[in-house]
């Protein structure tokens, strides 16, 4: 099922609650205010958190489920 709040703000996510995937609201004021969802990463495993660490550094460290 997917879900979407008609209160459209730029943090809205859309959650894929059979899949887990996750995308973000992007509207581009160049291009007539579009509106669109585009994909968000995520780390399901400690290699991949790792390789996020090494690109984002001074991030806050992502939850890993099942941790």
């Amino acid at each position: 099922m997917i879900v979407h709040s008609p209160h459209v703000q730029k943090d809205t996510i859309l959650l894929d609650t059979a899949t887990g995937k996750t995308w973000q609201l992007a509207i581009d004021g160049s291009r007539g205010d579009a509106v669109f969802w585009t994909p968000l990463a995520r780390q399901d495993n400690e290699a991949e958190v790792a390789a996020w660490q090494l690109v984002n550094p001074k991030a806050v460290t992502p939850v890993v489920p099942g941790r």
